[in-house]
């Protein structure tokens, strides 16, 4: 190949490789589906219900806001009273943990705890 057949492939290769790429820019949220802990707490409620509900003696669900993401879990009990004075700690409990986009409801990441 000479070198003046190689000039015209060797700029469009130039410019092809040569040029930077322009990153799109980032979606902003203008309405978030998930806008509140309240909902985020009824999307939890709602999948937590598909594995049979909340687990007996559950307490709460705890809403944490992680920026674009609400942490999400049932407060399980950590234990109980003895009719005789002591107290029996509980340990693991299968809880739930969801990790919830706002913008889009879409569930990033399921946990369940031993």
């Amino acid at each position: 190949m000479s070198v003046r057949a190689f000039l015209p492939l060797a700029a469009t290769l130039f410019h092809l490789l040569g040029t930077p790429a322009v990153a799109e820019p980032a979606q902003v949220c203008q309405t978030p589906l998930v806008r509140n802990e309240d909902v985020a707490r009824d999307v939890f409620a709602a999948i937590e219900k598909n594995f049979g509900g909340p687990p007996p003696e559950s307490t709460g669900i705890s809403v944490s806001d992680e920026g674009e993401t609400w942490l999400v879990s049932r407060d399980g009990p950590s234990g109980h009273s003895n009719p005789d004075g002591t107290y029996t700690k509980y340990f693991g409990g299968g809880q739930m943990t969801l990790r919830i986009n706002k913008c889009s409801a879409a569930i990033l990441l399921v946990t369940f705890a031993r």
